[in-house]
């Protein structure tokens, strides 16, 4: 299968049948609750030293009051434009796919998003929420909650390079308890290898929440940063990686196995 990622694409999830270039088998907008964009891109709240801008005696998304985009699942719009730029509703070869919202233990009450996907049969099928910026970001983190019931990529963000040039970034969660961080290099459609690192959870993930988080800076280093729970991986990104456009999308990425996804409080932060 090929995999057709986008300029620079950062990507969270857990690992799905879809074949990567490399072995992971040792992988086992307005101002509503909805989702609300600020004005500002220079938060300080998302930044590496910071816990992502969190507000413990808060919840949903007060709990990232400085954050450039938030959405905790409720209020107007909350799965459609215009609180996401765009969205992609797998059909073809999906018997059954949807976006929609659960009261089944959100982490913020009363919603949160699923994502699910069954009678899945060809390859590569995408079922996301997408949103985008502008211009160019020195960093850009992003946190949020995730349910996982399928083994299946589940976050991307991506940023542009240059024309016929990118990076992708892959992490993923494999079974049980493995999160793994993928960096790969794309020169027109050639795309090998830059870096692989993996370590373990303390329980397996699946059907829990999650708490992530995902790094990116260009300085003063550029490198790749995510936090999964108690686990910490560390990526240095090459010196011709660029941050511009970020490009976030959440749900189903490239999958072609049945898919079941929560989400829950999605915060990012865009730093000019």
């Amino acid at each position: 299968m090929k995999w057709a990622f986008l300029p620079w694409t950062l990507v969270v999830g857990a690992l799905a049948s879809c074949s990567l270039l490399t072995d992971l088998s040792g992988l086992s907008s307005g101002e509503t609750d909805a989702g609300r964009e600020t004005g500002s891109d220079t938060s300080s709240g998302g930044d590496a030293t910071s816990d992502g801008g969190l507000m413990a005696d808060a919840s949903g998304c007060g709990r990232f009051a400085d954050a450039t985009f938030c959405v905790d699942f409720e209020g107007p719009s909350p799965t459609t434009v215009p609180t996401w730029t765009k969205s992609e509703l797998a059909t073809t070869d999906v018997a059954g796919a949807a976006i929609a919202l659960t009261t089944v233990d959100p982490v913020s009450p009363p919603n949160a998003l699923r994502i699910t996907a069954s009678g899945v049969s060809g390859s590569c099928h995408y079922l996301r929420l997408i949103k985008r910026f502008s211009g160019t970001a020195t960093a850009v983190t992003t946190r949020y909650r995730v349910r996982a019931r399928s083994e299946s990529v589940h976050f991307a963000l991506a940023t542009q390079a240059s024309p016929g040039h990118s990076f992708s970034a892959i992490v993923v969660l494999g079974t049980p308890v493995s999160v793994g961080l993928l960096v790969q290099r794309n020169d027109n459609d050639t795309v090998v290898n830059v870096a692989q690192k993996n370590t373990n959870l303390t329980t397996a993930w699946t059907d829990r929440w999650l708490d992530v988080r995902l790094e990116v800076t260009t300085q003063p280093s550029r490198k790749a940063t995510l936090f999964v729970e108690e686990a910490r991986i560390d990526i240095a990104l090459p010196a011709d990686f660029a941050a511009n456009e970020p490009d976030l999308s959440i749900g189903g990425y490239c999958f072609d196995s049945d898919l079941g996804l929560d989400y829950d409080d999605f915060a990012t932060w865009i730093f000019r």
